[in-house]
């Protein structure tokens, strides 16, 4: 695997890096909340305002107290881990 497809060494194995908001952001979160229906709103709004020609982080356009509120959310949901920033 060449160094541009592997993920930073600051994201842990079973987690994804997020861009989130006009300030970018950057938010570590659990890979299984990307299957949760609020992550996947998320996702249908980055494909809608990004397309999915996006190279470069994962950005969710929404604000950021919104996006964390949402973390907290599907943490409680299925999880005890919360968000780390």
């Amino acid at each position: 695997m060449s160094s541009a497809n592997r993920a930073p060494s600051d994201v842990p194995a079973g987690h994804v890096a997020v861009c989130v908001g006009a300030n970018y952001t950057r938010f570590v979160v659990r890979a299984t909340y990307l299957n949760h229906p609020i992550f996947q709103k998320l996702l249908v709004q980055a494909e809608e305002e990004y397309g999915f020609s996006n190279y470069g982080p994962l950005t969710i356009p929404c604000d950021e107290d919104f996006f964390e509120e949402a973390l907290r959310f599907i943490s409680r949901s299925g999880s005890n881990n919360g968000p780390n920033r």
